[in-house]
């Protein structure tokens, strides 16, 4: 199919051993019921090197400690009820924090529904320093009931790779 131009495009990330890059899947914990805002807790699926990348110690956010570069993606699903939800959407925010300050990254709008499954996504890269924190928080309307999901399906995942800065 590399040669159908009716095929989807062909991505490939190939790291040898020599770059010392990291690869990390981590998936959100339970499902919980919020009205407002929820920041996801994770549990490491597979990571290359529990050294460099792994979880803080509350599971809410990835920690570094080392300089490097990231690229992740995380998607988290949910199920929404009340009408707030689809007149205010839901946003999804990605957050550094650096020696004890937090900065934004980014962030993502998902337009709402109302009894609905639907799920929320954002993909980003940063540099990130030793002592570094990646965490992730979802704001939704306070008139919103929301079920974030996340369980051993893997429906809500992170993924990422860190390169180092070397």
């Amino acid at each position: 199919q590399l040669y159908d131009s009716s095929a989807a495009p062909l991505s490939l990330l190939w790291l040898s051993h020599d770059t010392g890059a990291v690869a990390m899947t981590a998936r959100a914990v339970v499902s919980a019921h919020y009205h407002t805002n929820y920041r996801p807790v994770f549990r490491t699926s597979s990571t290359s090197d529990a050294y460099v990348v792994g979880l803080t110690h509350d599971g809410r956010g990835i920690r570094f400690t080392e300089g490097g570069t990231v690229r992740f993606v995380f998607q988290q699903a949910l199920y929404s009820m009340g009408q707030a939800c689809v007149s205010e959407g839901f946003q999804l925010l990605a957050y550094l924090s650096q020696n004890g300050t937090g900065s934004e990254l980014g962030r993502s709008f998902k337009p709402g529904v109302h009894y609905r499954d639907t799920s929320i996504s954002m993909s980003g890269a940063t540099i990130v320093g030793a002592g570094d924190t990646l965490g992730f928080e979802i704001l939704s309307p306070a008139q919103c009931n929301v079920r974030f999901f996340g369980d051993e399906t893997g429906i809500s995942t992170l993924s990422l790779v860190w390169v180092p800065a070397a």
